[in-house]
C-alpha cells in the first residue's frame, strides 16, 4: 500500500508543524491489521480516515508556503507537497 509510505515521509520531513504522527502511524498499523484479516470495512475505513489526514497535511503545507519568503524552504515544501498530493489524488 503507497499511501501510508507516502504519509510516514512527508510526515517526517513536515515535523517542524507537530503535527500529530501518532495518529497516522496508529492509522498504518490499523490498515494493516485490516488487511491481514481482510476485513473491507476496515480497510476503507481506515484509507478514508489517511486522505483526510494528508489533505490536512497539503493544506497546512501550502499555508506555510504562502508564508516563507525563503526560496529554497519554499522549494522543498513544494516537493513533499507534490509527492503527497500525487499519492492523495492519484496525479
Amino acid at each position: 500500500m503507497q499511501l501510508p509510505v507516502i504519509l510516514s515521509n512527508v510526515c517526517m520531513d513536515l515535523i517542524i508543524f507537530h503535527l500529530p504522527d501518532f495518529n497516522i502511524q496508529e492509522d498504518i498499523v490499523c490498515c494493516r491489521e485490516a488487511l491481514q484479516q481482510q476485513d473491507i470495512q476496515k480497510v476503507s475505513q481506515t484509507c478514508l480516515r489517511m486522505l483526510g489526514r494528508a489533505r490536512r497535511v497539503a493544506m497546512v503545507t501550502k499555508k506555510e508556503m504562502n508564508m516563507t519568503a525563503d526560496p529554497m524552504y519554499k522549494g522543498n515544501l513544494q516537493s513533499a507537497c507534490d509527492q503527497l498530493e500525487s499519492g492523495v489524488y492519484g496525479t
